[in-house]
């Protein structure tokens, strides 16, 4: 966004509880998706994404997601077949933005592990938004500080005697993870890259 000169702006619900109990990851990499594609076809205004409470039953609360830019839009004929795998809206779009067309089609499977459907409003030359809404469990903030105390102290003693193997492409990573593991316990790492 500060590449190219735009706006991002997040906002958060009063509303909603500071613990929610859900899966962060999935949730993490539908976010990024949608930002980054917003980014992506945005060239002046910028992109916002919203959390609203939607409602609460039965000590869950429903959250509504909404990633909003201000870029080129999707035409009306093209929503149909647009979280589909390798889609792009047209091919002069992906010669000039790139990307594989995957990234709708993974956010709305991971959307639809939640339970949810992912819903897309567009208007072209004004721009698009994306929502869905995930039920949570609101959680504790007393048992979220014991977990966090607990992952911090944890010992490395189950990992004692292990051989383990370390492959990544990236030295730095390799350097970290294997000063990391050894700090944690007595153990023989083989280190592999390319």
């Amino acid at each position: 966004a500060e590449d190219k000169g735009l706006q991002l702006i997040t906002h958060i619900d009063d509303k909603l509880d500071d613990v929610l109990v859900g899966d962060p990851f999935r949730l993490n990499q539908v976010l990024i998706n949608l930002a980054g594609n917003a980014l992506k076809f945005t060239e002046k205004g910028g992109v916002h994404i919203d959390l609203d409470l939607e409602k609460r039953e039965n000590g869950n609360v429903f959250v509504k997601f909404s990633v909003s830019d201000t870029g080129i839009g999707i035409p009306a004929d093209k929503l149909a077949t647009l979280f589909d795998s390798f889609t792009q809206v047209s091919s002069a779009d992906t010669r000039r933005y790139g990307g594989t067309g995957l990234g709708l089609s993974i956010s709305k499977q991971l959307v639809e592990l939640h339970g949810s459907k992912i819903s897309v409003d567009s208007t072209v030359g004004s721009g698009t938004t994306f929502s869905f809404v995930i039920k949570y469990a609101v959680g504790s903030t007393q048992k979220l500080r014991q977990r966090i105390y607990a992952e911090q102290h944890a010992d490395g003693t189950i990992l004692k005697g292990l051989r383990i193997l370390i492959a990544d492409d990236n030295e730095y990573n390799r350097l970290v993870v294997n000063e990391t593991l050894h700090l944690m316990a007595q153990l023989h790492t083989d280190l592999v890259f390319d």
